[in-house]
C-alpha cells in the first residue's frame, strides 16, 4: 500500500484508478467508508444508510429506485444494494438523483470496504449530490481527510 493522500498508506479495497470515480465517467463519485460503518447483515447496513440520506437537511424523500432492480435492468450478479436509492432534493423536487452502496475487492490487500456513489445526476444537481454524499457519510469515511480536501474544491 504505497503513499496515497497526506502520506498515508491507503488503508481501503479500491483500485487508484477507480478509488473516487468510475474510470472515465466523472458523473459517478464514490467515499469509501470504515470497515466499522459497513458491519453487520447487509441488509442492515443498507437500511442504516438510507435512514442518514432520510436525515440530510433539503432531502425531500429517499425511496427505492423506480427502475427497479438491477436484475430487472438486465444486471445480474453479486451485487451488494439490489436497488438502487432514488433521492429527491429540494433544489429540484421532480428530479431524481441515484446513490447506492457497492462492495468489491478491488485489491488484493487492505480490508473489504463499503463505498456509497452517487450515479450521473443532472449537471445541474452535481454538487448537490456531493452535499447529500458527503452529509449522510460525516463520520463513517474511511479517507474524511481527502473527503474535506474534495469537498472544499467542489
Amino acid at each position: 500500500m504505497a503513499d496515497w493522500h497526506r502520506g498515508v498508506a491507503y488503508p481501503g479495497s479500491r483500485q487508484k484508478r477507480t478509488r473516487y470515480t468510475r474510470e472515465g465517467d466523472a458523473g459517478s463519485v464514490f467515499i469509501e467508508l470504515t470497515p466499522e460503518a459497513s458491519e453487520g447483515p447487509e441488509p442492515q447496513v443498507i437500511e442504516r444508510f438510507h435512514q442518514s440520506l432520510t436525515a440530510v437537511t433539503g432531502v425531500d424523500k429517499v425511496t427505492l429506485h423506480p427502475k427497479g432492480s438491477k436484475h430487472a435492468q438486465g444486471n445480474p450478479g453479486n451485487h451488494y444494494q439490489t436497488q438502487t436509492f432514488a433521492i429527491y432534493s429540494s433544489k429540484m423536487p421532480a428530479v431524481c438523483m441515484e446513490f447506492e452502496l457497492t462492495r468489491n475487492r478491488y485489491t488484493a490487500s487492505g480490508p473489504f470496504t463499503v463505498s456509497v456513489v452517487y450515479k450521473n445526476p443532472t449537471q445541474s444537481l452535481i454538487r448537490e449530490a456531493w452535499r447529500i454524499l458527503c452529509v449522510a457519510c460525516r463520520g463513517k469515511e474511511l479517507l474524511p481527510d481527502l473527503v474535506d480536501d474534495m469537498e472544499k474544491k467542489c
